[in-house]
């Protein structure tokens, strides 16, 4: 009736609503009479699940809210207060659209007849898409459970169910989001991750409709808020992989596509241009969550081909997040993927990139002593950034290498002039390591020999008991490697730099520990020659080291103590552990045997050469120790302790 444009007065429409609303299964539904004007409206209440009598109400539904019939609906009919604007007119099917919204929120469609749930799509497509103004005062508290309707529909797409079925949802997704997008910003970031799925399930067929349909929705929601915001938010969660390869298919097919009148940036140069721009609005702990994202956009979807107008863009904000840096203290700041990012750019925008790279650096020079860096992170800064600056350089251009400012970061490190978090000490200890291993072109001159002497340093600089952790022990590994990796270069380093160190800080046990620890991981053999050449050094040391202990009732001794017992004993089985490894690695020379091992036992004796290395290591080393033992031993027997 309604649908063939016979005329129904609002008292009229009001019963018909009224009836319908039981039928489709909202049982507690009220006509209500509203005393000021004798208006009537229904109370909908709730509604549990649709009543199978309603299939075949819906397409009468569908032609009502179809028909061209107007009527006039005040605001008291839909439930709401009355305004003092006057009454607008409005399509006859406006009355129901609070009971179809209703509706649509409860219904599954994996369930659901065909028929009918085709009829519930055409009924939001005829809503969002044909003459319904939902800003009029009657309608426009329903936008949110529009939005919400357009929500669940889109949610077909993923499910069982025919691809009509899909495709309808994609209509009413798409429609909503031209006809109002203000209205469908609350619902769209979950609407494009459930549209990546699908996209990246179908496996970005060109031939597939709905990947067809996917893809415009996706292109017009970028369109319309490339400029507004729209990848920041969606930075803020955990993305996965199918995201990225959706949203490079996106604009990969329509790179050319304008995101807004009298913009000169295509779509993705927009999408990144507005995110790197409001980075700087948000809070420490939203970066932590957008900028790994970000570096992930740039690295799988849009890192070369830049406009400058773009670097300058980055570049403007990597000085600003060096500023900021400097107050992130509440929550943990990751610069990392930042640093990523920038390099990244740099590498393959070589051309306009050298003020981003200045400003790079300044921005590494802010966090390297404040954030946790990784050697990752550094190995890409260091062999990239330096080969860049090896085509440029000049003389005047000295000061602004990178690899130098880290050198001279580590070596205030290692001479605790600063004190970065443990963990960025030891990335810059390995990122060091592994660029000298590639080429000592990435940095300075005499990188090697500057980090082992204030390694040496490092290892000899006392600490407290309650500092030995992991990543303490780590650094002290590395700073091990550096001054053994200096050895091989130059023999009398060790002694010169090391064993003969004089000064307020010299030589303990467990600094000659942490070097025999790291000679046992070193398949060269150079490290462990240059720590037999020592052995007396050492065993000097170690003999004094345990001096305090072997005086009868002693007092007065350190509170490391235990400390100190414990790693004289580790000493003697990590060099009881070289002399095995070094006699299977078969590289042990006679030069050395001679000067370090030879006791008055020739060294072309039957005895094997690791027993005579193990003899020699043991009566240096023992002795002192036994004397330990025997003075705090309760036992007063003459008979030796073994």
């Amino acid at each position: 009736m309604l649908g063939s444009g016979i005329p129904v007065d609002l008292d009229g429409l009001t019963e018909i609503k009224y009836h319908l609303a039981l039928v489709m299964g909202f049982s507690d539904a009220q006509l209500v009479e509203v005393t000021a004007g004798g208006v009537r409206f229904v109370r909908l209440g709730d509604i549990k699940s649709l009543s199978e009598d309603a299939y075949s109400c819906l397409p009468g539904l569908v032609r009502a809210l179809d028909s061209a019939t107007v009527c006039i609906l005040p605001s008291m009919a839909m439930g709401i207060p009355e305004t003092p604007e006057p009454p607008e007119r409005l399509s006859v099917g406006a009355i129901f659209i609070d009971l179809f919204v209703a509706l649509v929120g409860i219904v599954d469609f994996r369930t659901l007849p065909y028929l009918p749930a085709r009829a519930i799509l055409d009924v939001l497509i005829i809503v969002i898409y044909k003459q319904y103004d939902m800003q009029a005062k009657a309608l426009s508290h329903l936008t949110g459970q529009l939005a919400t309707a357009v929500e669940t529909t889109t949610l077909i797409v993923n499910m069982d169910v025919s691809y009509d079925l899909s495709s309808a949802a994609f209509t009413a997704a798409l429609a909503l989001l031209r006809r109002w997008p203000a209205v469908v910003v609350r619902i769209l970031s979950r609407q494009i991750f459930i549209i990546c799925t699908l996209l990246t399930e179908l496996n970005l067929a060109k031939d597939n409709i709905l990947v067809a349909q996917g893809t415009s929705f996706l292109e017009a929601a970028f369109t319309e808020f490339a400029s507004n915001g729209l990848f920041v938010l969606l930075f803020k969660f955990d993305l996965k992989p199918e995201f990225f390869q959706a949203v490079k298919h996106v604009l990969s097919t329509h790179s050319k596509a304008a995101p807004g009148k009298g913009s000169t940036l295509n779509l993705k140069e927009a999408i990144l241009d507005d995110t790197v721009k409001r980075l700087t609005e948000r809070a420490d702990n939203d970066l932590n969550r957008i900028l790994p994202n970000l570096k992930e956009f740039v690295e799988k979807i849009y890192h070369q081909e830049y406009d400058p107008k773009l670097i300058h863009s980055i570049t403007v904000t990597t000085n600003t997040l060096a500023r900021l840096a400097m107050d992130y203290h509440s929550v943990p700041f990751n610069p990392n993927p930042w640093l990523e990012m920038c390099i990244l750019v740099i590498r393959h925008n070589k051309a306009v990139s050298r003020d981003l790279l200045v400003a790079t650096e300044v921005f590494l020079k802010a966090v390297m002593n404040r954030f946790e860096l990784t050697p990752e992170c550094l190995d890409e800064v260091l062999v990239h950034a330096a080969a860049f600056y090896r085509r440029e350089e000049t003389a005047k251009d000295l000061g602004l290498h990178i690899g130098a400012m880290v050198v001279d970061a580590l070596s205030d490190a290692l001479r605790g002039r600063t004190r970065p978090p443990p963990n960025t000490m030891i990335a810059m200890l390995t990122s060091i390591k592994q660029v000298l291993r590639i080429s000592q072109d990435n940095l300075p001159p005499d990188t090697l020999k500057r980090i082992a002497v204030d390694s040496s340093f490092h290892l000899c600089t006392p600490f407290g008991a309650d500092i030995f952790v992991e990543s303490h022990f780590t650094a002290t590994t590395l700073a091990a490697d550096m001054v053994l990796e200096a050895t091989k270069g130059e023999t009398g380093f060790l002694n010169v730099h090391f064993a003969s160190r004089v000064g307020k800080f010299r030589p303990s046990v467990r600094a000659w520990n942490a070097l025999v620890l790291s000679a046992l991981s070193d398949p060269s053999p150079l490290s462990a020659n240059a720590l037999f050449i020592n052995l007396k050094n050492f065993a000097l040391l170690y003999g004094v080291s345990l001096q305090p202990l072997t005086a009868p009732g002693a007092q007065g001794l350190p509170e490391t103590i235990a400390l100190d017992l414990n790693q004289a004993f580790t000493a003697v089985k990590l060099w009881m552990m070289l002399c095995r490894q070094k006699h299977r690695s078969g590289l042990v020379s006679h030069h050395d045997a001679d000067v370090v091992l030879n006791r008055g036992v020739a060294i072309n004796s039957d005895e094997s050469e690791v027993l005579m290395k193990e003899r020699t290591v043991w009566n240096e080393l023992w002795p002192p120790f036994e004397n330990v033992l025997a003075a705090t031993s309760v036992d007063e027997s003459p008979e030796e302790v073994t």
